[in-house]
């Protein structure tokens, strides 16, 4: 491997050792703030989504 790498990964870490609070990764969830997330939760859903779509770009030509 690298020796740049392997020095930036012994960096983080010594730097997750010293951190006074643990890391914890930030739970996002894009359901819950996207309306198009609580319509589209489907393969089929998000078809028949984009057939209304494009049926109205056509229509407005």
């Amino acid at each position: 491997m690298n020796q740049h790498i392997q020095n930036k990964i012994q960096d983080l870490k010594k730097a997750a050792k010293i951190s006074p609070t643990s890391a914890t990764p930030v739970s996002r969830n894009f359901c819950d703030e996207d309306s198009l997330g609580k319509v589209i939760r489907t393969k089929n859903d998000a078809e028949h989504f984009m057939s209304e779509l494009n049926a109205i770009y056509k229509r407005s030509k």
